[in-house]
């Protein structure tokens, strides 16, 4: 999943007006940094997917919706 991209497509959601979304999205990056490389479709190490979540400028966005 991450492979393909999709983050970059959450951080888009993330600016959404509606709550539903935010808070899902917000689960689904939480399951992405928790999950098994396997699980989230990274080829590369565990950080690979956290590297993910930062290069696509998600952290400031979660930040700002605490």
């Amino acid at each position: 999943m991450v492979d393909c991209g999709v983050v970059k497509y959450l951080r888009q959601l993330l600016t959404s007006n509606d709550c539903e979304i935010v808070k899902e999205v917000c689960w689904t990056i939480s399951n992405i940094i928790a999950g098994s490389p396997e699980q989230v479709g990274t080829a590369n190490k565990r950080d690979s997917k956290i590297q993910s979540i930062i290069d696509n400028d998600c952290v400031p966005l979660i930040f700002s919706l605490l």
